[in-house]
């Protein structure tokens, strides 16, 4: 059984725009917000924190095959849903059950 979201990863088009945008909706401040460069990844990131959970907003700063595919199906807004992490009592059991 999944016992609840951990974070929802979202792909932006600009990490430091996104991040007010977020912020200003959600009431957030951005100094509560952690960036952090992923290099090996290409990818900038921000954990925007929300009581137990985390909005990670993904900005590509260069080749990452797997974003930029998805992004490539998005063509018109390049912006969205990337990932959901959730945990879970049965990891194996859970993927099992959704196949």
């Amino acid at each position: 059984m999944f016992k609840r979201l951990r974070h929802v990863g979202n792909i932006v088009k600009n990490l430091d725009d996104a991040i007010m945008r977020y912020c200003d909706t959600l009431h957030v401040t951005p100094s509560d917000v952690m960036v952090i460069s992923l290099k090996g990844e290409n990818m900038r990131s921000a954990l925007i924190p929300l009581g137990t959970n985390v909005i990670e907003l993904l900005e590509i700063t260069g080749p990452a095959p797997r974003p930029r595919r998805y992004l490539h199906a998005m063509r018109e807004k390049e912006e969205g849903l990337f990932h959901l992490t959730m945990f879970a009592d049965d990891f194996d059991g859970e993927v099992t059950a959704i196949n």
